[in-house]
């Protein structure tokens, strides 16, 4: 009912939780793949669904296997689980820990879409930590952790360390992925830990750029080639036009054809300075001046 990573052949119960085998599925770290189990909470369920459990990936075959575990069961209070294949044979839970486990989080992305400019990462240790811990960090996620960048190590006699991320992170993204890999301490049997991390970012989205144009406008106007064109109230009513996109917020197209850039403004204000004199008569006609018009990028 809750793993759809391949067929399920076998399953047992110990304790709160039931063991069940994923063939060759199982999960040995670093994205890597063995015959293995798999093993679900039955105490604990998730997204507040009956029947939709906590699970994880638990024991695999000490190295790679080409064949498919099929088979689990429970003796003397150990797990032993059946893989098929040239060579097959039983595999028994063992009682030390293994040199080394790959720890991975999901897409960090600080609850925004905006881009961030990823600062650095805490990595801690537990106090008298025994192995290593390596944090290491990727923008993409979708390679095994061991091909990304190291940022920080912690080991005994230094179990609270920081490391920049400007390797594997040199400019703003949306998101990071972090993977912890713990190495035990050969010297004895025991196994590396961590308490957590921390990570600092500060927030890098798209800047929008402000524009500003003086516009001639009168209504009379000369073109380059010497031609008058226009009508009274022209320039009165390019204002109103002005104004009326300052007030929707529309988004236009700007050409700067001293540069070519080409840009998607809006129109963010307007100020009109009249300098043209009103004609003499009791028809006051005539306006114009310089328009400063204020653009924003989007």
């Amino acid at each position: 009912m809750i793993f759809n990573g391949g067929p399920v052949d076998d399953a047992v119960g110990k304790g709160r939780y039931l063991y069940f085998t994923v063939r060759d599925r199982g999960r040995a770290g670093d994205r890597q793949f063995r015959p293995g189990l798999y093993r679900m909470n039955l105490g604990q369920i998730i997204n507040e669904t009956p029947l939709d459990f906590a699970y994880a990936a638990d024991l695999v075959t000490p190295e790679d296997h080409d064949g498919d575990a099929i088979s689990v069961t429970v003796a003397d209070e150990k797990l032993w689980f059946g893989v098929t294949g040239t060579p097959g044979g039983v595999y028994r839970q063992n009682d030390t820990f293994v040199d080394e486990g790959w720890l991975e989080t999901g897409r960090i992305r600080l609850g925004t879409m905006e881009k961030k400019a990823w600062r650095d990462l805490r990595l801690l240790g537990i106090n008298g930590l025994l192995g290593t811990v390596t944090a290491y960090a990727n923008i993409f996620g979708t390679t095994s952790p061991s091909n990304w960048d190291a940022v920080v190590s912690v080991t005994g006699g230094n179990e609270d360390a920081v490391g920049k991320l400007n390797v594997p992170c040199p400019s703003p993204s949306t998101d990071l992925y972090l993977a912890f890999h713990l190495q035990s301490n050969l010297a004895c049997s025991c196994s590396a830990k961590m308490i957590g991390y921390q990570l600092r970012a500060v927030p890098s989205p798209r800047r929008t750029e402000l524009l500003e144009i003086p516009v001639l406008m009168f209504d009379m106007e000369t073109d380059r080639q010497g031609g008058k064109y226009g009508s009274f109230g022209n320039a009165y009513r390019r204002f109103k036009a002005l104004k009326a996109l300052e007030e929707t917020g529309a988004t236009v197209s700007f050409t700067d054809y001293t540069t070519g850039e080409k840009l998607e403004v809006y129109v963010e204000e307007v100020a009109y300075n009249r300098t043209a004199s009103p004609s003499i008569g009791t028809k006051r006609h005539g306006s114009g001046g310089v328009v400063r018009i204020l653009l924003r990028t989007v």
